[in-house]
């Protein structure tokens, strides 16, 4: 009877030890699973003893965690739209002081021709609306060049002549007054 009440008494230990256990090892469960970053996890909520108060609290955390993790993501999201905003911002204001600078380098040369300097070049990039008008600039020195350069050898020419003549009409004017 004694081994009998023994084995009794200890089967009745083991069941209640087990049955008491189980909701602990269960929220231990649990919280392993939200440290792995499944933040779905949830524990049923039965009475209203420590172990409720514990599940509860366990799931509160689970859903603090969840929302966290949200509001991270949104938050990375956004941010990564921030960056990507500011490197296009940063890329316009780059294009902006690059046309900026072949403007002014366009405006120096087309000083430069005011000034009677017809050896200039502009800065003829093969991009953009500036590298367009510089390309444009050279073809229009470059003609006028050729004018200039054509007047030139014409009026060395009408020179030339014109001191040929020169001697031709002294020679002549010494005639008729002999």
């Amino acid at each position: 009877g004694t081994v009998v009440t023994a084995l009794l008494g200890s089967t009745l230990a083991a069941y209640l030890a087990n049955r008491a256990t189980q909701p602990i090892v269960a929220a231990s469960k649990a919280v392993a699973k939200l440290g792995q970053g499944r933040f779905d996890t949830r524990l049923p909520i039965e009475g209203t003893d420590e172990l409720a108060v514990l599940n509860s609290n366990i799931n509160v955390m689970a859903e603090q965690l969840e929302y966290q993790l949200e509001f991270i993501e949104d938050t990375a999201q956004r941010q990564g739209l921030f960056q990507a905003q500011a490197a296009i911002a940063e890329q316009q204001a780059q294009a902006k002081a690059a046309m900026q600078r072949d403007l002014q380098r366009l405006v120096q040369s087309v000083e430069a021709v005011e000034q009677g300097d017809l050896t200039v070049r502009a800065a003829a990039t093969d991009t953009g609306e500036i590298g367009q008008m510089g390309a444009l600039f050279n073809t229009a020195i470059d003609q006028l060049r050729e004018v200039v350069t054509a007047a030139r050898q014409t009026s060395w020419q009408v020179t030339s002549a014109i001191e040929a003549n020169q001697t031709e009409v002294q020679q002549l004017s010494a005639q008729a007054l002999s």
